[in-house]
Order: structure tokens, then C-alpha cells, then sequence
């Protein structure tokens, strides 16, 4: 079923471009992107009705009945079959011509090859066949790379071990400070095990883990300025009130 986009332009109504706060800042920031894709936004809509054979047919004689070929979807389907059947190869040029630069640009491109298989496997969807009906159908695709901080937890810290006294100063101890030094030795050899227990736990769980994210994000509701480098990039959903408030909650 085709997507709506047109309550994104009703948000400039809401906006309120006087304010000169960073919420103010950021208003302007978004009514400018609104008024930068406008008619991009429409094109998009349009060619999307068109692979959704959703256009309007023309009118033919009362006895007669127009029937909707299904040649603008088949002919993305087919192109995105054939394009998605392997996995994206990654290559980088080598930045001279020594034997180190070569190295390190066939080790990158390794690198980030196994980067795409590691980041599609076991995902239902494919982000690369994403990528590509948006730019048969919008004309444009779009990657978001997200760094997740918090994916991997933190590895257990080493546990300091006591310095080791000789026997002579041994000798010289109290009975207290005895069993104190002790004591210290046995919870150090206490700690040295569930060290090791939560370092094997910690690797086991990390061993497959990644903490980049690739993401393949529909042109239609991204939004950035037109220069060569692109200096902000937005992005436009419309959402329900009760969507919005459970998202965020007391941050509103």
C-alpha cells in the first residue's frame, strides 16, 4: 500500500520560525529542508503511484474496460533481481604503489566485504535491495551508518594482585596483619576466578557482535541541503500524538 507524505507538509504550520533557541534553530533548519525538496518530494510520490499502478486510466467507450499492465513494477523487480542475486563488492584503491598500499587496500577491501555479509546475515530484509528500489523507484538511496556505543558490554576489569611479601617480613607481622595479608591473598585468587569465568562468559557473548549498524533509510521522508558536501541531513516522519509521547516521553 503506498505511503502518504503529505501531513510532512502541514508541519511548517506548527513551526515556530521566530524562535531563536536551539529548538527555534533546529524549526528553521527543518522548515528550510521542507522548502528545498518540495517539488523532489512530489516527483518521488509521483513515480511511486506509477510502480504501485496507481495512476489514473483514460477513458475509453462504455463498452470497453481498461486493463493495468504491470510493466513499470516488473521492470523494477527485474532490475532489482538482478542486481541484488550477490552480495556488494568492496574494493579499495591502494593509495601508491608500494607493496605496504596494496596490502592494506586488499585487507580493507576484505575487511569491509565481510562488514556487508556479517551486517545482512540473519536479517529478513536486505538492506541492499532496499537501497536499490529506492533508487529505481525515488531516484536516490540512502545509507545511515550508526555507531551503537552501548552494544558491547563492558570487558571485567583484572583484578589487582596484592604485592607478595617475603618471609622475613612475614615474620615481623602482627597476628592481625597476618590474617589481614592473608585474607587479601585468598579474595585476590576469589576474584582471579570469576575473572576468568566472566572473561570466557564476556568473549562467548561478544564473539559475533558488531556495534555498526547499517541501515537503508526511504529518501522520501530524508531531507538535506543542496551542496556538493552536505552540511545537515533531516529527518520527517509523521507520527501520531500517543506515538510521539510513548517514544519520548517526559523528554517532551
Amino acid at each position: 500500500m503506498a505511503r502518504d507524505f503529505s501531513p510532512v507538509t502541514n508541519f511548517q504550520n506548527i513551526l515556530d520560525l521566530n524562535d531563536n533557541s536551539g529548538q527555534g534553530r533546529a524549526n528553521k533548519t527543518v522548515s528550510m529542508a521542507l522548502d528545498l525538496h518540495r517539488t523532489l518530494k512530489g516527483h518521488m510520490m509521483r513515480d511511486e503511484r506509477l510502480y504501485r499502478l496507481q495512476f489514473t486510466k483514460p477513458s475509453l467507450f462504455a463498452d470497453m474496460r481498461a486493463i493495468t499492465l504491470p510493466t513499470a513494477r516488473n521492470a523494477v523487480l527485474f532490475i532489482a533481481n538482478a542486481l541484488t542475486t550477490e552480495m556488494p563488492t568492496c574494493t579499495m584503491h591502494p593509495r601508491s604503489d608500494e607493496d605496504k598500499a596494496l596490502e592494506n587496500a586488499e585487507n580493507l577491501s576484505n575487511f569491509l566485504e565481510s562488514t556487508w555479509y556479517f551486517l545482512q546475515s540473519g536479517r529478513k530484509r536486505s538492506v541492499i535491495r532496499d537501497a536499490v528500489w529506492h533508487g529505481l523507484v525515488r531516484g536516490a538511496f540512502i545509507f545511515r551508518v550508526i555507531l551503537d556505543k552501548d552494544f558491547l558490554t563492558k570487558k571485567p576489569k583484572l583484578p589487582v594482585k596484592p604485592k607478595l611479601l617475603d618471609d622475613s617480613i612475614i615474620a615481623t607481622l602482627s597476628a592481625e596483619e597476618r590474617a589481614n595479608y592473608l585474607d587479601l591473598l585468598d579474595q585476590y585468587e576469589i576474584d582471579k576466578e570469576t575473572y576468568d569465568t566472566s572473561t570466557a562468559s564476556w568473549e562467548k557473548k561478544n564473539k559475533n557482535q558488531f556495534p555498526i549498524r547499517i541501515q537503508a533509510r526511504d529518501p522520501i521522508y530524508v531531507y538535506w541541503d543542496n551542496a556538493e558536501d552536505p552540511e545537515w541531513v533531516v529527518e520527517v516522519y509523521p507520527r501520531k500524538w500517543y506515538e510521539v509521547e510513548r517514544m519520548y516521553g517526559k523528554k517532551l
